[in-house]
Parts: C-alpha cells; sequence; structure tokens
C-alpha cells in the first residue's frame, strides 16, 4: 500500500522592472494679473456723486445707494438698506448600495481564509492514502491529487489524515462502481458493496460530472469516494472540493464512529458547508450558503411552528445527537452553516479544535462543556437560537 504525500509549495512571481521612456513636459504659462484691468476687478462706485432727488435708491454692481443730502447738496451714499439676495442650492445625493458580509460573518470567514493562507505556506503533512483510477489520464490524476491536498491542507495542524483513503474515479468514463469496491477497507460498515455492508449502492455517473460521499467500515475507518468526469475543470468546482474534504479531516478528527453517530447534528455538514463556501468561492460564497441558511430557518420555522425561543430549543434538542432527520431539507447543510457560524464566533477555531479532538472518547454534550464553559442548552439558549432567528426574522 503505497501512501502518497504531496507538498504544494507556492512559488513566487519575479517581477522586471520597466524603465520609463522620458516625454517632455508642455510648459504652463500662468495668466498675468497685471493684464487685467483695475475696473474689471472692482466696480465702479456711484458714492460722492450728485444725485436729484432725496430718498431715491439706485442699485449699482458695487451696491445699494441712497440719495442723501449732505449740507447744501444731495449725493449718492452707500445704502443702509439690506439688499436681500436668495441663493438656492440643490444638493443632489447619490446612494451607492454594496453588499457587505456584516461582522460577525466577516470575522469568521477571515479568519478562516488567513488561516488557510499561513497554513499553504508551511510543510505539508497529509498522510492520507489515494487510490486513483487507472482510466484517469496521469496528467489528470496529478491535478486531482494537487487540489484535493491543496483543500486538505488548512486542516494538517489537526489531523495528518493518516489511516484514511480517498479512492477517485473516472465519474463519467464507467467501471468506477468495480474500482471502488475494490479500494475499500474490508469490514462492513455503510460502505457499498462492502463484504457485510449496508451502505447505499454506488449509482452511475451523475449528470454534474461530479461527486463526493464518505462511508466507513465496521472498524470506524473512513474512505471518501470522489468521482470527477474528464471534463469538468477543478476550478469551477472549488467549493464542492473544499466541502468533501473538509469530511474527510473530520473523519481523521472525530469521526471515526459508524456514520458519525452521537455527534451534534449541525456539526458535520454545517462545517463542511462554512468550509466549502469561504474557501472555494471567497467570503462570497459563505455569504451565499449563509442566505440559504436563512431562507431554510424560516421553512423550518413556518412548517415546525417555531414562534418562540422555547420551540427552537425544543426542536434542536431533538437533533442531537445525530438521526436520520438530521438531512431534512437540507437544513443541516444550511442552516447547519449559522450553527458554526456562532460556534466559531464565540469560541474561536482553537477551543473548537480542544473541544472536536475529546469527541472521539465520549458524548459531544460532555467536553462541550468542560471546554466553553456553558451547556450545549445554555448556549442555544443564550446565542444560538438568538442568532438563526435575528438571521431569519423568524
Amino acid at each position: 500500500m503505497c501512501i502518497v504525500c504531496q507538498t504544494i509549495s507556492v512559488g513566487a512571481a519575479a517581477l522586471t522592472g520597466i524603465l520609463p521612456i522620458s516625454t517632455p513636459v508642455p510648459e504652463v504659462v500662468a495668466p498675468s494679473l497685471t493684464a487685467v484691468s483695475q475696473s474689471a476687478i472692482q466696480p465702479t462706485s456711484i458714492g460722492g456723486t450728485a444725485c436729484k432727488k432725496t430718498g431715491q435708491v439706485r442699485n449699482t454692481s458695487a451696491g445699494s445707494f441712497q440719495c442723501t443730502n449732505v449740507g447744501n447738496r444731495r449725493v449718492w451714499r452707500r445704502s443702509a438698506i439690506a439688499t436681500t439676495t436668495t441663493t438656492t442650492t440643490t444638493t443632489t445625493t447619490t446612494t451607492t448600495t454594496t453588499t457587505t458580509v456584516p461582522t460577525l460573518r466577516s470575522a469568521v470567514y477571515e479568519d478562516i481564509i488567513k488561516r488557510a493562507a499561513f497554513a499553504r505556506t508551511q510543510l505539508s503533512k497529509a498522510a492520507f492514502e489515494f487510490r486513483i483510477a487507472p482510466s484517469i489520464s496521469a496528467t489528470r490524476a496529478q491535478e486531482l491529487r494537487e487540489a484535493i491536498l491543496w483543500a486538505f491542507i488548512p486542516w494538517e495542524n489537526q489531523t495528518t489524515g493518516a489511516g484514511l483513503r480517498v479512492v477517485v474515479v473516472d465519474e463519467q468514463g464507467g467501471g468506477g462502481e468495480d474500482f471502488f469496491r475494490a479500494n475499500m477497507p474490508a469490514g462492513g460498515g455503510n460502505c457499498p458493496g462492502a463484504p457485510g455492508g449496508g451502505g447505499r449502492p454506488y449509482v452511475g455517473p451523475t449528470q454534474s460530472g461530479y461527486r463526493g460521499f464518505g462511508c466507513w467500515n465496521g472498524d470506524g475507518d473512513h474512505v471518501l469516494l470522489m468521482g470527477f468526469g474528464s471534463g469538468v475543470k477543478l476550478s469551477s468546482i472549488s467549493n464542492f472540493i473544499h466541502h468533501e474534504i473538509t469530511h474527510l479531516a473530520q473523519a481523521g478528527i472525530y469521526l471515526r464512529r459508524p456514520n458519525g453517530t452521537g455527534l451534534p447534528c449541525f456539526l458535520g455538514e454545517g462545517e463542511a458547508t462554512l468550509y466549502g463556501g469561504v474557501l472555494g468561492d471567497g467570503q462570497a460564497g459563505g455569504e451565499t450558503s449563509h442566505q440559504l441558511g436563512r431562507k431554510l430557518a424560516r421553512e423550518l420555522a413556518s412548517e415546525n411552528s417555531l414562534r418562540t425561543d422555547s420551540d427552537w430549543l425544543t426542536y434542536l434538542k431533538l437533533r442531537d445527537p445525530r438521526d436520520q432527520t438530521c438531512n431534512q431539507s437540507n437544513f443541516s447543510y444550511f442552516v447547519g452553516q449559522l450553527y458554526v457560524e456562532k460556534l466559531y464566533s464565540d469560541f474561536g477555531i482553537e477551543k473548537i479544535a480542544t473541544w472536536k479532538s475529546r469527541l472521539p472518547e465520549q458524548d459531544w454534550r460532555v467536553p462541550f462543556q468542560q471546554v466553553f464553559g456553558v451547556s450545549p442548552s445554555q448556549w442555544y439558549s443564550t446565542s444560538l437560537i438568538p442568532y438563526i432567528r435575528e438571521s431569519c426574522g423568524c
């Protein structure tokens, strides 16, 4: 059995300086103030000149003047009568609509992106095994390895993936089921076609040209099946790759139990949806799946008459631990992202990693309270439920 490990290094591109060509700048001649006549600068005043009728008012460009008796003469004097000039100013307000990610989510997304960028500058420690179908060309196989490893590197501070297996088939080339069966571990479990297994059967090629799902054998070992059609551009499905590789990392951290039973319903798919969106498509990707979560939360509230915090608490507790209702209506995916966003925002990645490292040993609620200092029900009531209800307006 050959374990394939690959280090992905990012080379810096060399920049070549280009010297600018000197271009003469035309001389700008400033206008001379001495060329402007004084009369053009200051209007002529009639003050002091003779006038005929006392009290007469005359408005000129130099101001307002009134005919005034001075001794035995009548002359124009600057008027004390105020001349009111009304100026109307029209203000045009331009409203620019900018789509921004609110602070809580933005901080979570940015933290995930920064940590992934740093991890990708380090030497890869990935130790999971690749089994790639021979019908896939060598060039394509290398491309697939690099894309899968690139998605896994951000998780290497929590798991190397040792003992895990990724089986890659040609989604549109046929023979996928036989290759998958030949390369999964024995021992039953829920893997398709495994000896003694009770899992779903492998089905034929998908219309999308790609798929991914994980299964466990009787000993809790995890296998991730990934299928890629030869015509599928990996850059266009980065979200999908990061989503599925998050599940592989979860298997290395805490899912070494049949089908992840005994875990909180929202954690597995919610975390994979969050990482798939954010690392696959950036902050915009995270926001897109968040909006789907809001929509599904509204549907859940309507369909299950969730009108109060107490209703929501009962509903959430019924789905923990994970059971067959967990994936209904995809709420574990997108509403699950809301769950994980708040979890990450409240406690941070380091504490969450500590909590997850203890999940294989005991019921998830026990280390939750030990690590976070609050019970799951208390956290639901004081933090998660208000966040979900505020997000969906329900």
